[in-house]
C-alpha cells in the first residue's frame, strides 16, 4: 500500500495479547524509566574550593556562599557562622599553645603562621580530604577568630557536606586548647 496504508503485519487485537507480554512490556518501560533516573542524577560532584586565604583588612576572609565552611567572619551567613573563642594569657602564648599542639597532632600540619596568624591543614576523621583551618589571635582582646573550610566538598543533589562535621572538629579543638567558646559566654549573660 502507499503511504498513508499498512505497512508490515497486522496490529494484534487487544484480547490476543498474553500476560507474559504485557509483563515483559512492563519490565522494558520501568528499566527504561530507573536507566533514565540514575542517568540523570549522576555520580556526586566534587568541587575544589578556590576560596580565599588569609587575611583582608585586619579580619580573617568570610566563607565563600558554596562548600563547607565556618567562618567567624561570617555574621551575615548564620549556616557558616561560628563563634569567636577566648584564650587566657598573651596572644604569644596562645599562638605558641596552638602551633605545639598542631606540631604533636598526626592530622594537623602548620602551613603557616606570621605575626597574630596560624594557618593550619587537617586531614582525617569523618572529613574526606583536607580541611583549611586558620586563626588570627588579636591582641589587645584576647580574643581569636576561626575560619575552616573544606577543600573538597562533595555535593549529592543539591546539598552539601554538612558543616555539623566542621563544627565537631573545632569544638574538640576548642576544648583541647582549653579556650572558651564566646557564644557560651553570651547565652550566660
Amino acid at each position: 500500500m502507499g503511504f498513508l496504508g499498512p505497512v508490515g503485519p497486522p496490529l494484534r487485537s487487544r484480547t490476543s495479547v498474553s500476560m507474559v507480554d504485557r509483563r515483559d512490556a512492563l519490565k522494558i518501560v520501568s528499566g527504561s524509566a530507573l536507566s533514565i533516573a540514575l542517568i540523570s542524577i549522576g555520580s556526586p560532584a566534587i568541587a575544589e574550593s578556590t576560596a580565599a586565604k588569609g587575611i583582608s583588612k585586619g579580619r580573617l576572609f568570610p566563607c565563600p556562599q558554596n562548600g563547607a565552611c565556618l567562618s567567624s567572619s561570617s555574621s551575615n551567613q548564620p549556616s557558616k557562622y561560628i563563634a569567636p573563642w577566648s584564650y587566657e594569657g598573651t596572644s604569644d602564648e596562645a599562638k605558641s599553645k596552638l602551633l605545639d599542639y598542631a606540631n604533636k597532632s598526626s592530622s594537623l600540619k602548620v602551613v603557616a603562621h606570621d605575626g597574630d596568624y596560624v594557618w593550619l591543614v587537617y586531614e582525617g576523621g569523618t572529613l574526606k580530604g583536607e580541611v583549611d583551618i586558620e586563626f588570627k589571635l588579636r591582641k589587645d582582646d584576647q580574643i581569636v577568630t576561626i575560619r575552616a573550610a573544606s577543600r573538597r566538598t562533595t555535593k549529592v543533589y543539591a546539598f552539601s557536606a554538612p558543616s555539623t562535621d566542621l563544627k565537631a572538629l573545632l569544638t574538640g579543638l576548642r576544648q583541647d586548647l582549653g579556650w572558651e567558646d564566646l557564644d557560651k559566654d553570651l547565652l550566660e549573660m
